[in-house]
């Protein structure tokens, strides 16, 4: 998992097809209650699976608007957050830590096939 959050001198296109995490998305300002929850069932349901080894929380914001993005409220800001599990981890195992967690925004996180693509640079020769 941790090659993909490497960086090095010049940029490159990179693919690194699916991906599996935890994710949850919402509406509301960076940093408000709604987002805070969010970031904390994720961490509440991905620390027992990931037994403390947590990879770099990965986040995304958009606007659903015509005017240009930064003179959108934030409160109207839209945003995903994902967390990236191992592939041997199943939602069977997710389903069970959700439940155990027992934490009311727990029911929110969401096991999430992604793909992605990246521009990371190449290794140094």
């Amino acid at each position: 998992m941790n090659d993909r959050y490497s960086a090095a001198d010049s940029p490159e296109l990179v693919a690194f097809g699916t991906v599996r995490g935890l994710g949850v998305t919402g509406i509301g300002a960076p940093g408000e209650d709604e987002h805070r929850g969010a970031i904390q069932a994720l961490y509440a349901v991905g620390g027992p699976l990931l037994r403390g080894a947590l990879p770099p929380l990965e986040g995304r914001w958009w606007v659903e608007d015509d005017q240009p993005p930064l003179t959108v409220p934030r409160e109207r800001w839209r945003w995903h957050l994902f967390l990236q599990l191992p592939e041997a981890i199943e939602s069977a195992q997710v389903d069970q830590v959700r439940a155990a967690v027992g934490l009311r925004g727990a029911a929110r996180v969401q096991v999430v096939d992604a793909i992605r693509l990246s521009v990371r640079p190449p290794e140094a020769p």
